[in-house]
């Protein structure tokens, strides 16, 4: 994790919520071994931000070596009820989440996989 990462500004409780849920989604995605990384930096202030008004950002990225998303289910990954894991007891529901909580607290978030290159997402939240 960075060092003197900045702070930003929202619900505790829900922002471990995205935690939580990109966490489990990761475990089940690898099964019973792999690695599971998170890392948290800062982002400079400068006109390719995220947001509109440019200014500073904090990136929680958590990256996986499970199986991948392929690309066509990429495209609907957060929306509710899309789940690939309906016969282990998949809800769909936690990815959907996630995106909620992290648009609610005005931030954005990303999937980069491929199938059998594992996942990461990135949630970058302003800087409250």
């Amino acid at each position: 994790l960075a060092p003197h990462l900045r702070d930003v500004s929202g619900d505790a409780g829900q922002l471990q919520q995205v935690l939580m849920n990109l966490g489990l989604n990761a475990r089940q995605a690898m099964g019973d071994t792999g690695t599971l990384t998170v890392t948290t930096e800062n982002l400079p202030v400068h006109g390719g931000s995220p947001f509109d008004n440019g200014g500073p950002a904090v990136r929680l990225t958590v990256a996986d070596t499970g199986c991948g998303i392929p690309p066509a289910e990429q495209q609907r990954i957060f929306e509710p009820f899309v789940t690939t894991r309906a016969d282990e007891g998949g809800t769909g529901l936690g990815l959907s989440t996630a995106y909620a909580i992290v648009h609610r607290h005005g931030g954005e978030i990303t999937v980069d996989s491929a199938p059998g290159q594992g996942a990461r997402f990135r949630v970058v939240l302003p800087v409250g």
